[in-house]
């Protein structure tokens, strides 16, 4: 999920989500190939990378303004334990390695998830050097160890977290990790063979990073359509260039509000520090209202990724994007449907004001409940709503924030 553009429609500012603004996607035609191609990674195993306190970030990169930035096999599935009054770090299992594999799962698509984890079992960090964790979500249809066994690494655990919800999903797996770094990956996703080293290599790099993402790039199992790259972002397609981005704080000097940085990693690959990421979970299990930002069960609400970043930065630490961080993000033909592009919009666009709102950053005062009709009509025709399906997903997009805004409690 993204915040709003520069650019205008119809009177109100063009809305974008997951990563890139919707005017800013470029070099979309090369976005259709798989990045296999990365230089294998020469780097040694870190079984217990140090969490250091937050130190200099290194002169020679580049730094950019928040505001815009220019040995196991798998075996029967454990219960996740229920959330308690206790402080999260009492419920987390010790720091043995360097990096933890997240994987939240609800009722998934058997092939996508063979290839997400059949990519991690040819990563080239040591296999001892970091582990797996396959959170079954709540699911009504889960597949068998059996189903996925032979494409599994040898380090997977599997776990199952009754709550349904990928932030309660990415919670039970951040209280079982027992990595110095976590890494978030969806069951769609397939990193690049040097992900995990990389990972690892960055942390140690860089005491202060607390989050770090990459590219996202898609594969399709059916292409889409040239008026649907302008909608690319809103399914988590990223690719920002090969120049490192950091950004080092939630609001730059001089800044009147708290800007969200374009380059702050998305949920697709997402890498944490454990530190960072045991800060952020301690207050997302405190407040039932954050752990409703990200999807649950058909609801399509994408303010997870964001919540998480913003808890990052308010903590102190930086987050980046890193080009040698890459991955294949599988999408299947149902979701460039324009229906489900349009409910997406809309879910999307209503969740980050929800996310702003949650953070204190929201830059729009809320509106009356009664006033939110009569805002769609004239959004309908501002945006055109019948030329199209783009203009739909346009005007979808503006009803989902005119929604978020009446959310707002106001004084």
């Amino acid at each position: 999920m993204e915040p709003m553009s520069a650019n205008r429609r119809g009177g109100m500012e063009r809305l974008s989500g997951h990563g890139i603004p919707v005017m800013e996607v470029k070099e979309l035609a090369k976005m259709g190939a798989i990045v296999n191609t990365l230089p294998d990674a020469s780097i040694p195993a870190l079984r217990a990378l140090a969490l250091p306190q937050r130190g200099a970030i290194p002169r020679e990169r580049r730094q950019i303004s928040s505001k815009r930035c220019s040995g196991r096999s798998a075996g029967p599935a454990q219960q996740s334990s229920p959330v308690g009054l206790l402080p999260l770090e009492s419920m987390t299992a010790p720091v043995s390695t360097a990096v933890t594999v997240v994987i939240p799962s609800h009722n998934p698509h058997l092939g996508r998830l063979r290839e997400t984890l059949r990519g991690l079992r040819i990563q080239s960090l040591a296999n001892d050097a970091w582990e797996t964790l396959l959170v079954d979500n709540a699911s009504s249809a889960f597949p068998a160890d059996a189903d996925y066994a032979d494409s599994a690494p040898p380090n997977l655990r599997a776990l199952r977290e009754s709550r349904i919800g990928l932030t309660s999903a990415r919670l039970a797996g951040i209280r079982a990790a027992r990595g110095a770094a976590i890494v978030l990956v969806d069951d769609d996703n397939v990193l690049a063979p040097d992900y995990l080293a990389e990972v690892a290599r960055l942390f140690a790099r860089d005491s202060r990073l607390g989050a770090a993402g990459g590219k996202s790039l898609p594969v399709f199992e059916s292409p889409p359509a040239p008026w649907q790259n302008e909608f690319l972002s809103l399914l988590a397609v990223r690719d920002l260039g090969e120049t490192e981005l950091l950004a080092t704080s939630f609001r730059p000097a001089g800044a009147a509000q708290d800007p969200y940085p374009l380059c702050a990693p998305i949920g697709a690959g997402m890498a944490l520090r454990r530190e960072a990421a045991l800060e952020w979970a301690a207050g997302a299990e405190r407040d039932p209202n954050r752990r409703r930002l990200d999807r649950t069960g058909l609801d399509l609400a994408s303010g997870g990724d964001n919540d998480i970043v913003m808890a990052v930065l308010e903590h102190g630490w930086s987050v980046g994007y890193f080009p040698s961080l890459s991955l294949s993000h599988m999408i299947p033909s149902a979701r460039l449907d324009p229906r489900y592009m349009a409910r997406l919009n809309r879910a999307i666009q209503r969740s980050w004001i929800q996310v702003l709102a949650a953070h204190n950053a929201n830059p729009w005062a809320p509106i009356a409940r009664w006033t939110v009709a009569p805002r769609k009509l004239k959004a309908w025709f501002a945006n055109r709503a019948w030329k199209g399906p783009a203009s739909q997903i346009r005007w979808q997009g503006a009803c989902g924030h005119f929604e978020g805004r009446a959310a707002i409690p106001r004084c």
